[in-house]
């Protein structure tokens, strides 16, 4: 039987996201949320909420506990993408269902 050797590195940033939907092409991100790890232990974190063009579902809201409310005053994506572009820059990212978000 084959031995299976995973390469996983010390350094790396985990990211996940929130969306309003279940579509990759038609939702909008809600949250973003980046884990920064060094010699595996997290050292940073950034998370903002986001707010969408279109009201969150009562699905979505059930789903991920992100209501309207909580995004009414949140910035627009245009507005995060800087900061999250910046903390990502030269990172090796890891992403939590990858095919999706």
């Amino acid at each position: 039987m084959a031995k299976l050797t995973y390469n996983i590195p010390k350094d790396y940033t985990v990211i996940d996201l929130e969306t309003t939907g279940t579509s990759p092409a038609k939702s909008e991100i809600i949250e973003i949320a980046c884990l920064k790890y060094r010699n595996g232990e997290q050292v940073e974190a950034i998370q903002q909420l986001v707010r969408p063009r279109r009201r969150i579902s009562y699905f979505i809201q059930n789903f991920t506990g992100i209501t309207n409310e909580m995004v009414a005053d949140a910035p627009m994506i245009e507005e995060v993408l800087p900061a999250i572009s910046a903390f990502l820059q030269g990172e090796t990212i890891v992403g939590h269902n990858v095919n999706f978000d």
